[in-house]
């Protein structure tokens, strides 16, 4: 890794290439984008796609027969994925079935579609009919319009195929390539340079192609069709509005894409760069905290947490139906919220105060003063009620009231009770929240090790080396000892070297059990939640904390931590490591992120408009194509 203070040294950036670019790449497409390109397809054809069991629709999508890597890392990286011939298999047997899907289906007739219209029909279709067909699918699957000779090799092979094999076969066999082309799958970004050319910046479509796909996940290539919103329906998107500079001839520099995009989410309909679903995707990758779906919990362990009162109900009931996200789209309830205010985003998330379910203190206050105010307004209008009851004679209306007075009082006591200690929020951002720390727990136990390993590396920038294979890293099993004490093991001097990097950081988290619950003893004893920042490399950042809040005070507080965090952005939007030729680059990041009072949208912006997004070079850096290297 490239030293933190070697990279953000403005010497370094006066030294840097004058064009900082990326090198000539391809990106292959993500899982969830090329399973929502079905879902679409279908859907423009009639027929309906169910997304989770119970939803209406008539199919669900086929998954991708490919995935992403399942390493604790950033999973964005350019050079990470290719296609094997199994995974070509598997998509060429999605698109037979999905042909035969529309086939097959009975949408009415307004959604009959030249695909079923030709496959049923028992005369051979017209080269016309042929040719719409081919257009459309080109328009869908490859976001343009067939080139050159395209169209006409496309046809011969289709007719010929339909001669032989009728047509519902025929007509299969000959769509299936189009579906299954390289370009559906992997995005170019060469900038029409050579091996040994000057930086390049992207063309046209290429830029419009990256600045989507770096937004929103999704290829949405120009083609001859305007965009919904051009033609007057529909939301319009940060697309949308690069189309337009695009065919006024603006968008060829740096300040014609910042101009494109701050005119683009100027618009009422066009959300913050901050709120695109590629922020909340990198953001769920650098926390890692979905990793709490892969964490096995015994139904019994959980049944005893629930009935001593430290797990909710809520959280058994998902766990037993087999649909854990509770937490984790609590987290994100936490994430989404910051992100909408879009300011100090990352100190937020490392300290925004929180109840275990996700809600702020303002937000737990507004609900307290709301339901309070309910209730006092209830039994005024109840009281008046009961006198008007008594002033009438009427008895029974009179008991009736009372007793529902005296259930609205009861409320209230009940209510007034609990406040204050009843908004205490016993959260501190994302670290401990139950999702993330539930993601670094075994079957019985807490992991803080693997806490403490992320801190290093998220937070601090560093790196912890690989276990030796001549090493057992076991703690060892004792049901006497607290979890703290077993790990004394790891102060050997064959271990201390690697582990004082780890241990103390991860430690504070023993506030909290496996289960990411609140506890005060363990073993019958005092839970000890001190620990240590050591050897980070930052003056006046190490030293002893007393638990996981001062740790993550002290370190929401360091500019070195908001400087690696601008390096895990830049990552996961150029899809490669940072060099020292990126200082410049990244230490524009960091300052408008600073200066925008530590906006989301403003970082983001700023890598956007940077020459390792904006330029390709032909030649490939040694050592930046994966951050495992």
């Amino acid at each position: 890794l490239v030293p933190n203070d070697k990279l953000f040294d403005p010497k370094t950036a006066a030294n840097a290439p004058k064009i900082a670019a990326s090198p000539a790449r391809v990106w292959r497409t993500l899982p969830q984008s090329y399973e929502q390109k079905q879902e679409t397809w279908l859907g423009a054809r009639g027929v309906g796609v169910a997304r989770k069991v119970g939803q209406s629709g008539k199919f669900g999508y086929l998954p991708a027969p490919f995935g992403l890597h399942t390493k604790n890392e950033l999973k964005n990286y350019s050079f990470d994925y290719t296609l094997a011939g199994a995974q070509t298999e598997g998509l060429a047997n999605n698109a037979r079935a999905l042909l035969k899907l529309v086939i097959k289906a009975n949408p009415g007739p307004r959604k009959q579609g030249p695909i079923r219209k030709v496959a049923r029909a028992k005369e051979p279709p017209t080269p016309a009919e042929v040719d719409q067909i081919i257009v459309d699918q080109y328009r869908h699957w490859l976001g343009r319009a067939p080139e050159g000779p395209e169209l006409e090799l496309r046809r011969k092979k289709i007719l010929g195929s339909i001669e032989k094999f009728g047509n519902r076969d025929g007509l299969i066999m000959g769509l299936v390539p189009i579906m299954i082309s390289p370009e559906v799958f992997f995005h170019s970004e060469y900038g029409n340079v050579g091996v040994s050319s000057e930086p390049a910046f992207l063309s046209q479509d290429e830029l419009i192609d990256a600045v989507d796909r770096a937004l929103r996940d999704r290829r949405s290539r120009t083609d001859e069709r305007p965009s919904q919103w051009q033609i007057g329906y529909g939301k319009p998107t940060v697309r949308d509005f690069l189309l337009v500079a695009a065919e006024n001839g603006k968008l060829k520099s740096r300040e014609d894409l910042a101009a494109a995009l701050d005119k683009a989410v100027s618009h009422k309909s066009v959300p913050k760069l901050s709120q695109h679903p590629t922020v909340k995707r990198f953001l769920d990758e650098y926390f890692t905290y979905t990793q709490f779906f892969d964490v096995f919990k015994d139904i019994a362990d959980l049944t005893r947490e629930k009935e001593a009162g430290r797990l909710a109900g809520s959280f058994i009931n998902h766990f037993n139906n087999g649909y854990p996200e509770v937490s984790v789209s609590t987290t994100r309830r936490v994430i989404g919220h910051i992100l909408h205010e879009d300011r100090q985003v990352l100190a937020r998330l490392l300290t925004v105060k929180t109840d275990y379910r996700g809600n702020s203190k303002s937000t737990m206050e507004a609900r307290f003063n709301g339901y309070k105010a309910r209730l006092e307004k209830g039994i005024a209008y109840l009281e008046q009620r009961v006198a008007d009851a008594t002033e009438k004679g009427d008895e029974k209306q009179k008991t009736n009231l009372a007793r529902l007075l005296a259930k609205h009082k009861s409320d209230l006591a009940k209510l007034l009770k609990k406040h204050p200690d009843w908004m205490a929020p016993e959260r501190m951002g994302v670290l401990t929240q139950r999702s993330w720390l539930v993601s670094f727990s075994s079957a019985t136990e807490n992991d803080p090790i693997h806490r403490g390993k992320w801190i290093r590396e998220r937070l601090l920038g560093g790196r912890v080396p690989d276990v030796p294979i001549t090493v057992d890293a076991q703690i060892p099993e004792n049901a006497e000892k607290t979890l703290r004490e077993r790990m004394e093991r790891t102060r050997g001097a064959e271990c201390w070297k690697c582990h004082q990097l780890m241990d103390p950081l991860g430690l504070p988290f023993e506030q909290f059990d496996h289960f990411g619950s609140l506890r005060k003893t363990e073993k019958g004893r005092p839970v000890v939640v001190s620990g240590a920042i050591i050897n980070s490399g930052v003056p006046g950042l190490d030293g002893p904390v007393s638990g996981p809040e001062e740790l993550i005070n002290k370190l929401a507080e360091s500019e070195h931590v908001q400087q690696v965090f601008v390096r895990y952005a830049f990552r996961f939007w150029m899809g490669r490591n940072e060099t020292l030729e990126d200082a410049r680059t990244l230490q524009d990041a960091h300052k408008a992120y600073k200066e925008s009072d530590g906006s989301m949208s403003a970082l983001l912006k700023s890598l956007l408009t940077s020459d390792a997004f904006l330029y390709r070079t032909g030649a490939n850096p040694k050592g930046v194509a994966s951050h495992e290297d």
